[in-house]
């Protein structure tokens, strides 16, 4: 099946990050970024409690099945899907292992795994390249402002997820689902 957004046939972009999870992301990013003992220090907490909480986390990545729903309703009606993720390199080896959604993906790119992060324009043009995605003939879905932007800059069409709702809605406006 073709997708047709204006015309164009469509290149789904996902980012996985709390749009697909049950939890938000950001403290994650954040206490993989940061050494440990700089949290310990900010925190009040020992190092040894904070990598406790660092590897505790995995557990508790858990995909929403309204979003495993919608990937699975776009990989059946053909659209090609890839994500673009700002997910620590642990986390996301963790989550690709344990979920088999993720075989609805042609591809996808770990920020961890090529040195670039959302929203730097980099990391886009990377996508570009490695998924053979381009300007209107692509739809880029992201929880966050600063990462939609840049895919409009870049050229992409973009969809900003609040909910599995909301987002099937917009798709389903673009002929999607």
């Amino acid at each position: 099946a073709q997708m047709l957004l204006h015309g164009i046939q469509m290149t789904l972009i996902v980012a996985l990050a709390s749009w697909l999870l049950a939890m938000t992301l950001a403290v994650l990013l954040l206490a993989v970024r940061m050494a440990p003992s700089r949290i310990a220090q900010r925190t009040g907490l020992t190092e040894d409690e904070v990598h406790t909480v660092i590897e505790g986390i995995p557990p508790h990545l858990t995909p929403m099945s309204e979003t495993v729903d919608l990937i699975d309703t776009l990989h059946r009606k053909g659209v090609p899907l890839y994500f673009l993720s700002n997910m620590p390199a642990p986390y996301a080896d963790i989550l690709v292992q344990g979920n088999a959604f993720f075989d609805r993906f042609r591809d996808g790119i770990f920020s961890a795994h090529v040195n670039q992060i959302k929203p730097e324009r980099p990391i886009f043009e990377s996508a570009d390249a490695r998924f053979g995605a381009s300007g209107p003939g692509t739809l880029f879905i992201d929880d966050s402002r600063p990462n939609i932007d840049t895919a409009h800059a870049h050229g992409w069409h973009a969809v900003h997820f609040h909910n599995p709702a909301q987002c099937r809605a917009e798709l389903a406006a673009h002929g999607l689902v």
